[in-house]
């Protein structure tokens, strides 16, 4: 294709102008790639803690897959993005880490509270080599303290897994009981 003369002139003005100004472009450029360097060493690194867990289905949920609507991927992940950030559950890991120790006020442990239901993030993983058997999901938190990002995530999933348990045996219990 061939470009008409006006184009041409434009693109030609264009370069020419860029050419004149080339100074501008340049001190332009060379002060933002400065700025971003320095503000990259400036700024405090963040680390990021992940886990994940893998959740074995077991044969009663084989039984009853044809009988019960199984809901889908994502509203799984919502409803234990909402039991992992839970109020009670941070608490539980807050009083674990001893992370409570230093706040004076009940606004203080609410702060941390929020904070920690913020930078806490779930996500659903697919398992890619046998989908039907397993199903997992990551906890994943950011901090500027990578101890206390592993310390959180390591505690929560832990505390996580020891309540869900708790609820399964005795649900267990009581059906044995029935």
């Amino acid at each position: 294709m061939e470009m008409e003369p006006s184009q041409e002139l434009d693109i030609r003005r264009y370069l020419q102008l860029v050419y004149k100004k080339r100074y501008v472009f340049i001190i332009a450029a060379v002060s933002i790639i400065t700025a971003t360097v320095v503000a990259g060493y400036l700024l405090p690194p963040m680390y990021e803690a992940k886990t994940v867990v893998l959740i074995e289905r077991n044969f009663i949920n084989q039984l009853i897959k044809d009988i019960t609507v199984m809901p889908s991927l994502d509203e799984r992940v919502k409803v234990l993005s909402l039991v992992m950030k839970s109020r009670s559950l941070l608490l539980k890991v807050i009083g674990d880490l001893d992370l409570d120790v230093n706040k004076k006020s009940q606004a203080d442990i609410e702060k941390l509270v929020r904070n920690f239901q913020d930078k806490t993030e779930i996500r659903s993983e697919i398992n890619k080599a046998n989908r039907r058997d397993m199903d997992s999901f990551a906890v994943v938190y950011q901090d500027r303290d990578p101890k206390r990002s592993m310390d959180y995530v390591n505690m929560l999933v832990r505390r996580y897994i020891e309540e869900n348990l708790s609820s399964t045996r005795e649900e267990a219990n009581g059906a044995n009981r029935f």
